[in-house]
């Protein structure tokens, strides 16, 4: 006979819940058994505690269940995650003493913060919103908490009762030490993380809210008058404000405004006014005028935290704003009353943060806060329109000078962010912007110096280096060039990749502006040499930048800054690595399409028209290397002098050509490859025009159809409507090849973009085709009569230089003066 299994404890614990109801009992006898029970177990039996939780239940007891769930290593799945929240709310509604709801918070805070509960009922949302709005002191900060970090990490869906909850209850808090202003805070960031549009929709209540606390626990005596005379002390932060409770409270409230800035960057908004001075002399009071800003926080918060975070802040709502139009000059008069032209408003706003920005470099040299500032300091020299506000480049060159002097720097400090320093220094020196001659040469000999002692990983010195021999050809490279030759022939040997690139980089940004190799003894000896040299390694990469690097050889020092054995040894090169793939990359492409221009003579010339044409047409190209391809084909065409190797190479390759304009004119979603297969057309129907057939008219004929639907259809990319203007304007003068119906397609669509297009660029190009030097208006019946309707029609929308190039084209065509004589005459007699 079989012996009965023993019940254990559990099982005796679920029979009294389940069975008698007995939740005091079964309460009592799983306590001892948490901490030793399975967890499977104990999930087991959580379903049955939040049903029958009535009288008798002991809820310390609840909460030591929840706790031993929290602290164990394992995620929650969703019934788990509604069994747990269902617990809760139960416990939240039968609890009826502070302590006992407190203890629940605690542990459901816990779970929370360790695991995210996938699925949170909303009669647990609904209570813990009732006790954040009506509870006791004690029990409203755990409530918060635990809102923010349910609505976190949870599927809880919109967040607009949460988020109006926080708000009324940061609004109403007079006391910065009540214990709910941090949770609270917290509770926002949370929600700000999770829900961008209830961030957008709550932006300037959150924004008014935000300001409050920002300079918590500060008044003026607290705030020093640098912060130099603060985070160069050995006094910590601890000492420096008197609570820590209002360190916590200030970090956390520009932690908010980082996480709404990211959202919905909007520095010129006027939402955005009250956390962004527009005031320059405000910047340097240390209570402004209107409020504290992120300003006051960055340039005067005892705190390095505090200030590292108030940078973040500052880059994030720089980053992405866009740019409203700015005028080069400030609006005459004095605006009325609070309004002021928004292209006046952003002026005053960036001329700010130039000035605090400058400001934290002068007064700053070793903060935690100064690699956040120079984030900050990139996103602004991005944004900022120099070209309409010339006066701001001395705040520029003052940036220049200081990130000088802290490159110039030993300290252990300013060594450990020469990451960051590189990086900042490279994006404020490529904008385009005057500086002193004196600051731009001391930056380059201390570069030069800097990367003779060490190699780094990029960005380093040869980075910067580029973008000021590409930006600023007055740094005096001639005089410098035999330690930057010395310093280049040492990379583009160097073992490590990296080094290698950051060199290929610079020499090839040195090119765009070199005017002749002469003055630079070794340099024609470094591209036919040592760059070439690049090629022999495994690197897919390195080996790209070298082939991208030849591609910025200009013409004029091809043929006259290299030798003929020079040019030829860099021809074979290009020919074998055309040979090696039957199919080319992006960087091939690029460099064929500018190096077999200038040898036309060459066996390149045959090798790379015929490469080309094939990546734009196989199958596994991708679109990017594709629109290269196409680009460098046209490029081939375009520059290269007609000549019988030319003609050559296109004759024996047409069939290819006709496919590479079919493909780039049918897959119109592509603007590049539209334009370039518009230009590719162009040039066989110019070459056409002059007698030399590259394809018959059986080939390209077909493809002038396509091109006349495609610029039909694609109204998007304002290049690609220049592009077909100009391809159809090159094929009217060959209309004696087309049909009538072509002709007057072609026609009537030119004179569709003339009087709807809203660009003016595009209307020229379309003029300039329709009145070109041809003869095929004649071939278009009642031509001049629709023209004469549709100038009388569209004259409003044209600018003046529309006017002025139809001026230009009625001097040798009569039909067209007598229209726009008729037109003055109307406007006359109407005034």
């Amino acid at each position: 006979m079989r012996r009965p299994r023993r019940q254990d404890n559990l099982e005796h614990v679920e029979q009294l819940l389940v069975t008698d109801g007995d939740i005091g009992g079964a309460l009592a006898e799983l306590g001892p058994q948490i901490g030793k029970a399975p967890l499977s177990r104990l999930h087991a039996l959580i379903q049955p505690l939040a049903a029958r939780m009535g009288p008798g239940a002991d809820i310390e007891i609840i909460a030591s269940l929840l706790a031993t769930i929290a602290a164990n290593n394992k995620p929650l799945t969703i019934i788990e995650s509604s069994n747990v929240s269902s617990l809760v709310q139960a416990c939240l509604s039968y609890c009826n003493t502070v302590h006992h709801r407190v203890g629940v918070l605690r542990a459901l805070e816990s779970i929370a913060t360790n695991y995210p509960l996938k699925f949170v009922c909303a009669d647990l949302r609904l209570a813990l919103v009732q006790l954040a709005r009506t509870g006791s002191a004690q029990e409203r900060p755990p409530a918060l908490a635990c809102i923010g970090k349910l609505c976190a990490k949870a599927q809880t869906g919109p967040v607009d009762n949460e988020m109006k909850l926080v708000l009324a209850i940061l609004v109403d808090i007079k006391d910065f030490e009540d214990p709910s202003v941090e949770s609270g805070l917290g509770c926002l960031l949370s929600l700000l993380r999770v829900a961008k549009q209830s961030a957008s929709a709550f932006a300037t209540s959150v924004l008014m809210v935000l300001r409050r606390f920002m300079v918590a626990g500060l008044d003026a005596s607290q705030m020093p008058p640098s912060v130099k005379a603060v985070s160069e002390s050995d006094v910590s932060d601890s000492e420096c404000v008197p609570h820590r409770r209002y360190l916590q409270v200030r970090l956390l409230s520009l932690q908010c405004l980082h996480a709404i800035a990211q959202t919905m960057p909007s520095l010129f908004s006027p939402q955005w006014a009250i956390m962004v001075p527009s005031v320059p002399s405000s910047i340097h009071l240390r209570r402004p005028f209107g409020g504290p800003t992120v300003v006051t926080a960055l340039l005067y918060d005892p705190s390095s935290r505090v200030r590292s975070v108030a940078a973040q802040a500052l880059a994030a709502m720089i980053e992405h704003s866009p740019v409203p139009v700015i005028l080069s000059t400030a609006t005459s008069g004095h605006p009325s009353g609070a309004f002021k032209p928004s292209s006046d408003r952003a002026r005053d706003v960036l001329q700010c943060i130039h000035m605090t920005i400058r400001d934290f470099l002068r007064r700053t040299r070793e903060d935690p806060a100064l690699v956040y500032v120079l984030h900050a300091l990139s996103a602004l020299a991005s944004a900022t329109p120099y070209q309409q506000l010339p006066t701001f480049a001395v705040y520029l060159t003052d940036a220049v000078s200081q990130l000088s002097s802290l490159l110039a720097s030993q300290s252990r400090f300013h060594v450990a962010m020469r990451h960051d320093l590189y990086s900042c220094t490279a994006a404020v020196l490529s904008v385009p912007c005057q500086h002193a001659h004196g600051v731009i040469g001391t930056l380059t000999d201390l570069l030069i110096e800097d990367q003779e002692a060490q190699c780094r990983a990029p960005p380093n010195a040869f980075t910067v280096l580029g973008h000021i021999a590409k930006h600023h050809r007055a740094a005096g490279f001639d005089a410098r060039w035999l330690r930057v030759h010395s310093l280049l022939a040492k990379s583009l040997s160097h073992g490590v990749d990296h080094v290698r690139i950051s060199a290929l980089t610079f020499l090839g940004n040195w090119l765009d502006t070199c005017p002749q190799l002469s003055s630079f003894h070794g340099s024609a000896e470094l591209l036919a040499r040592d760059l070439i040299g690049c090629w022999n390694v495994p690197s897919t990469r390195l080996r790209s930048c070298c082939l991208t690097t030849l591609s910025h050889i200009p013409l004029e020092v091809w043929r006259h800054g290299l030798s003929y054995e020079q040019r030829q040894s860099i021809l074979s090169f290009l020919e074998d690595s055309v040979a090696s793939d039957e199919q080319l990359d992006s960087s091939r492409c690029l460099v064929l399409g500018v190096i077999s221009a200038y040898e036309p003579t060459s066996p390149l010339l045959d090798s790379a028209i015929r490469a080309v044409a094939y990546t734009c047409t196989a199958s596994g190209t991708s679109m990017s290397t594709r629109a290269r391809a196409c680009n460098a084909l046209a490029n081939i065409l375009d520059q290269a002098e007609p000549c019988n190797e030319l003609l050559k190479a296109v004759e024996t390759y047409q069939v290819n050509i006709a496919a590479v304009v079919w493909c780039g004119l049918d897959t119109h979603r592509t603007a590049p490859l539209a334009i370039c297969a518009s230009r590719i057309l162009a040039q066989i129907v110019y070459h056409q025009d002059l007698g030399r057939s590259l394809a018959p008219s059986s080939v390209w004929v077909p493809l002038v159809r396509q091109l006349i639907s495609l610029a039909s259809a694609d109204e998007r990319h304002a290049k690609v409507k220049w592009n077909l203007c100009r391809c159809l304007g090159r094929c009217l003068r060959v209309h004696n090849e087309l049909c009538d119906d072509d002709v007057k397609s072609i026609v009537d669509l030119l004179v569709h973009v003339i009087r709807v297009c809203p660009n003016d660029k595009v209307r020229s190009s379309a003029i300039t085709a329709v009145f070109g030097e041809h003869d095929a208006l004649h071939r278009v019946p009642s031509f001049w009569e629709h023209f004469d309707s549709m100038v009388r029609d569209s004259r409003s929308t044209w600018s003046p230089s529309v006017r002025d190039l139809l001026e230009a084209r009625a001097a040798s065509l009569p039909e067209l003066r007598s229209i726009l004589d008729r037109l003055y005459d109307h406007l006359d007699d109407s005034r």
